[in-house]
């Protein structure tokens, strides 16, 4: 067994046992961590008085009453560090059971202390019953909020395990990629170039409609334009899987773009053109989204100066809140593209040196449980992060960028999935989106298995047998008809634009109808991917203008 082949094997073990490693690891520090604050919050300090310098406890009349509320306060905590592992009920957290029952049983033990404190002093005290009962609120509450605060303490670490577990397979996979094609070179492993111009790469526009139009109707329904039936509620409630194709696609069809080249030619011309194919469809939708909020400058204030990173710098998905602010939802997908297309260069290197990119793709698909297997242990995880954050999405772009390398070898896959593999795969796909209740909108295991290792290879076969054209019923022909390849390139502009023509039509209608709202955002994609198209054909153009038509042009 060559190095080469051990860094791929040892960066696959790395995805996925480093993963389980640090998951139980930390989850043991977390519990004693929960349970060790709770006991050391409940040393009870009386506030201090004239007739007591030091706030000793038992020196006055709150003795009896802090004692009432630290006991009850360490038997919550208790309770508490345990409610706090188990898995999250339907719409709550964890810690957000622990931290209820802290305040719940504390709140219930309050009144027993203000009546202990009350009472009349023992022989010995020196405080008054009524500067008492005061005393002891001040000591509940601040028992409380500490309670509270070691609880809450844990949603911050969790969130630090999901970065470092992810980043861990991304470095693995990524630094012995570098090492391998550096040590190897990127010439000879390769040999005789495939013919990629022979794929029908434009027969997968249609398919790129469908799963922004499926999206669409999801963010509608949830948006409050519910005069549909049950029925269709359901099928949309699918929508939102879809977004692991956009990021598989991205990389195929990156990959595929290079013809087998060695290397990228012009890595300023890819950057640059990659820039004007993202960033101006971002900007039009928060200028949109901006305009449809209720108070455009305060929010556009809000958006540019708050959080890690100034608003409108293509980084929204990169630190929190991973984009849950910005003024057009769907933003953070292009946002989190855009740092793929920062390592596709070294990427496309490796991919293409390797000597077994099928080993690569098993090891991106592994990736994708990474996860879920902190959710199944843990209970719950961040789901903006798990969601929208590259280091949570990478393997999906790296494993669409195999599945360009190994695109030729599918031609000799047998007759009958070439044949029928993808119209069969659609069925099965869309039936299954119709018959099955979608999960909860809250992620869960299954939620995180889905968007990914479960549809992943479902998504695959549509993209690996589309671009060779040998399917009985959607055929090269079919898809690649100019109504179809219309859609598809107004699909970029319905998904990035959807959100705040929402929005827009929200506020000018009150109510409107779904398919009132839907037809609006089809036209408002039209007419920006029409735009786009006049601008191409228009003399003396700009180069910035060039770009973007030959990006979003028909």
């Amino acid at each position: 067994m060559n190095l080469t082949l051990k860094c791929y094997i040892f960066a696959g073990l790395a995805s996925v046992s480093i993963p389980a490693a640090e998951e139980v690891c930390a989850g043991w520090s977390l519990l004693q961590l929960a349970g060790g604050n709770a006991r050391s919050s409940v040393v009870v300090r009386t506030p201090t008085s004239a007739a007591n310098p030091e706030g000793r406890p038992g020196s006055n009349g709150t003795d009896a009453a802090g004692t009432h509320v630290a006991n009850a306060v360490l038997a919550t905590a208790s309770a508490a560090s345990s409610e706090g592992s188990k898995g999250p009920r339907s719409g709550s957290t964890g810690t957000d059971a622990a931290v209820a029952q802290v305040a719940n049983v504390a709140n219930a033990a309050a009144p027993a202390a203000s009546s202990e404190a009350s009472k009349e002093p023992r022989p010995g005290s020196n405080a008054a019953g009524p500067r008492a009962s005061a005393d002891a609120a001040s000591a509940a509450s601040w028992l409380v909020t500490s309670a509270c605060e070691s609880i809450s303490c844990v949603n911050t670490t969790s969130l630090q395990l999901e970065v470092r577990v992810t980043f861990i397979a991304f470095l693995s996979m990524h630094g012995f990629g570098y090492f391998a094609t550096s040590s190897q070179g990127a010439v000879a492993t390769v040999g005789n170039q495939p013919d990629y111009d022979a794929m029908h790469m434009s027969a997968l526009e249609p398919f790129r409609f469908l799963g922004v139009l499926h999206i669409v109707l999801q963010n509608n329904l949830i948006s409050g334009l519910h005069d549909v039936g049950l029925y269709w509620t359901s099928f949309a409630g699918w929508g939102k899987y879809w977004i692991q194709l956009f990021f598989v696609l991205s990389g195929f069809v990156l990959y595929v773009s290079q013809k087998g080249n060695v290397d990228i030619a012009d890595k300023k011309t890819f950057f640059r053109r990659r820039f004007y194919s993202t960033y101006p469809g971002y900007l039009v939708g928060c200028l949109l989204g901006l305009l449809a909020a209720q108070h455009p400058f305060q929010t556009a204030w809000e958006y540019a100066s708050v959080g890690y990173v100034p608003g409108l710098l293509l980084m929204d998905s990169w630190f929190p809140p991973f984009g849950t602010t910005s003024p057009d939802g769907p933003g953070w997908l292009l946002c989190t593209m855009a740092a793929f297309y920062f390592f596709f260069p070294s990427w496309y290197r490796f991919v293409r040196a390797s000597q077994v990119p099928k080993l690569l793709a098993c090891i991106a698909f592994s990736c994708g449980f990474s996860l879920p297997l902190i959710c199944a242990i843990r209970g719950d995880v961040d789901a903006d992060f798990a969601w929208r954050h590259p280091l949570a999405n990478w393997h999906k772009f790296f494993f669409g960028v195999c599945l360009g390398r190994l695109l030729p070898e599918f031609k000799k896959a047998p007759a009958f999935l070439q044949k029928f593999g993808v119209s069969l795969t659609l069925s099965v796909v869309l039936l299954a989106f119709t018959v099955v209740q979608p999960p909860p909108l809250q992620m869960q295991v299954w939620d995180l298995l889905l968007d990914g290792p479960v549809l992943l290879p479902l998504l695959s076969i549509i993209l690996i047998f589309v671009p060779i054209g040998e399917d009985v019923i959607l055929s090269s022909r079919v898809l690649q008809s100019e109504t179809l390849l219309w859609l598809g390139s107004i699909s970029a502009q319905l998904y990035i634009l959807h959100a705040p023509v929402q929005q827009i039509m929200n506020r000018i209608f009150q109510s409107p109808s779904l398919k009132i709202t839907l037809a609006a955002q089809l036209v408002v994609a039209a007419a920006v991917s029409s735009v786009f198209k006049y601008m191409s054909l228009t003399k003396g153009r700009s180069r910035v203008l060039e770009w973007i038509a030959e990006t979003y042009g028909p």
